[in-house]
């Protein structure tokens, strides 16, 4: 097969000598597309797109050894890695910030309130998290807090009156 790709090359790139190059990279994309998706039909534009980046000699290469092709695959699927992983870490620490900046206490701002729904009383988080301690788990208490009523609410006003 390999053999064939450098066969079907040579006449793309014979065929499209006094053609503008990029319709030769449309050509060799085409038939690199076509191995590619074999493998990976999901990714196959993605990891092409990579490929195509490289260069026309680059590429050449690819479909002349299925080694090759296989050595720059995995090179490009690594990068898809680090790129998702670094994706997922930037949500991670994003939502980890908009935690921060719900939860009352920080950045010197005035502790919000909450009314706690078992027995009525108003408190700020650093008393939640005091009165639950050795008994719920922090994640716990920070979904247990997030689920309570801003004092000053309706909500908060009839869970007060109970």
């Amino acid at each position: 097969q390999a053999r064939t790709g450098c066969n079907e090359l040579r006449r793309i790139q014979n065929r499209f000598a006094l053609w503008d190059t990029s319709q030769a990279s449309m050509e060799i994309g085409e038939e690199l597309y076509a191995i590619v998706s074999l493998a990976y039909p999901e990714l196959a534009g993605k990891l092409v797109g990579m490929l195509l980046q490289l260069g026309e000699d680059e590429c050449a290469a690819c479909l002349e050894s299925q080694e090759h092709l296989a050595k720059r695959l995995d090179e490009a699927m690594a990068i898809l890695d680090r790129s998702q992983a670094a994706t997922t870490a930037a949500a991670v620490a994003r939502a980890h910030a908009a935690s921060k900046a719900t939860r009352p206490g920080k950045g010197g701002r005035e502790e919000e309130k909450r009314v706690d729904l078992e027995d009525g009383i108003a408190r700020n988080f650093g008393e939640l998290q005091q009165l639950c301690a050795g008994r719920y788990s922090a994640a716990e208490v920070e979904a247990y807090w997030q689920s309570l009523p801003p004092l000053g609410t309706p909500a908060a006003a009839e869970a007060r009156a109970r």
